[in-house]
């Protein structure tokens, strides 16, 4: 009888140490459930305030590679980068900049990002141009300089860390160069930049021509009425059009009398220095040439 009872005895302290173990297993196993909760709780908190500070903008950055720092390895054509704007650099011009010129100073010359901002450019490469004029533009001064052979002008994709740019305001200030063009002349159309616009869409008679710089040189090929109006646009979109702008182009008074007061054209333009010239011509399909609007100077004018 007394073993008998021991033994019931000993049967019953398992059971409770069983039934304690038990209980002190599911606990831990709350307890561990509860840190896990807690910790992802804490990560992801942590994880949305990075975005937020950042403003999910460094990975779209990260995408593209840094800009070089000139645009002298470049080829013709569009190229995008990610850049961080600087006050220290050389270049020359004004929105349109040889291509030897510092492209981290010549994004805060050109207002598109700050000193030290970051943003993704587009870096708009083309032909070179007979003379670059040099300007001081939010703190960074260029020079001017002659015929150069590479020209680059630079365009805002978007910022780093920032939000999408607004849509851009309309263009004001249409204005050209010679309010009476002449046909076989140039002349120019400028306007007032418009600072959220990456690119302007310059319409001749409604037909759109897409520029990255708030001028443009025409060439006046036929006589006629021409309307001009601009748009600025961006990743947002595109402004309405601006206040059109109507010229006459002519054959400059067309009568015998008129020419008398020029000169005779020379046979090609290797003797004339940079600038404008005005000479009497004779239409003639003989003689060599090289280029269309554009000429080598040693092209038969």
């Amino acid at each position: 009888m007394l073993l008998k009872i021991y033994t019931d005895w000993g049967r019953e302290m398992e059971a409770g140490y069983k039934t304690q173990s038990y209980a002190r297993n599911l606990l831990k196993f709350f307890l561990l459930m509860i840190h896990v909760l807690i910790w992802n709780f804490f990560s992801t908190v942590t994880l949305v305030h990075a975005q937020s500070s950042t403003g999910g903008g460094s990975s779209s950055c990260s995408a593209y590679p840094p800009a070089p720092a000139n645009a002298l390895s470049l080829g013709v054509g569009t190229h995008t980068f990610a850049i961080t704007g600087s006050t220290v650099g050389s270049g020359w011009g004004t929105h349109q900049y040889t291509h030897d010129s510092s492209i981290a100073a010549m994004a805060v010359h050109a207002g598109i990002v700050s000193d030290n901002q970051s943003a993704i450019i587009e870096v708009h490469r083309t032909d070179g141009l007979s003379s670059y004029d040099g300007a001081t533009l939010n703190g960074v001064s260029t020079s001017s300089y002659g015929s150069w052979h590479g020209t680059y002008s630079l365009a805002l994709v978007s910022l780093c860390g920032g939000s999408a740019p607004s849509a851009p305001g309309v263009p004001s200030g249409l204005l050209a160069s010679n309010n009476s063009p002449i046909v076989g002349q140039n002349f120019v159309l400028t306007w007032n930049s418009v600072p959220e616009a990456t690119s302007y869409v310059l319409f001749q008679n409604g037909s759109p021509t897409t520029l990255y710089v708030p001028s443009h040189t025409i060439y006046a090929a036929e006589q006629g009425v021409f309307q001009y109006a601009v748009s600025a646009c961006n990743s947002s979109g595109c402004s309405a059009l601006g206040s059109s702008l109507s010229l006459s182009i002519t054959h400059g008074g067309g009568g015998s009398s008129l020419c008398t007061t020029y000169s005779t054209a020379p046979d090609n333009a290797i003797s004339l220095a940079l600038g404008t010239h005005s000479f009497v011509v004779t239409g003639m399909t003989a003689g060599a040439g090289w280029g269309t609007s554009y000429y080598t100077h040693d092209s038969s004018i």
